[in-house]
């Protein structure tokens, strides 16, 4: 049997998205991603050392055919500091409870965002 690869990091995650411009605004503005490259059909964000992309869906979401559970981001301010931020932006967000690092979110298309909080 040949050997495996090794998979040395994520490149990107591509999702799929009604409208661009107004995903676009809530991972830049909510989430804090720069935008890396655009253009009428996709959005390439950056996120750290990765990209998320956003594309224009041409046929239902895949939110709505269930390909993905959730998308998580790790963010460097704490848990009481990531709530305020995201309830100040007007976010509702639901937490997971016994886990002060868990904030689960949705984006404009239905995707399920999990951020996970630096400590506790």
């Amino acid at each position: 049997m040949a050997e495996a690869l090794e998979i040395s990091g994520l490149d990107h995650v591509v999702l799929h998205c009604r409208d661009t411009a107004t995903s676009r605004a809530f991972y830049t503005e909510i989430l804090g991603m720069g935008v890396r490259m655009e253009s009428d059909d996709y959005v390439f964000l950056a996120c750290g050392a990765q990209v998320v992309a956003l594309f224009r869906a041409t046929e239902g979401l895949p939110s709505q055919r269930k390909e993905m559970d959730h998308l998580a981001f790790t963010v460097n301010s704490t848990y009481d500091e990531t709530l305020a931020r995201l309830s100040a932006l007007g976010i509702e967000v639901e937490t997971r409870a016994g886990n002060p690092r868990c904030i689960y979110l949705i984006d404009p298309d239905g995707h399920r965002i999990q951020i996970l909080a630096a400590g506790g």
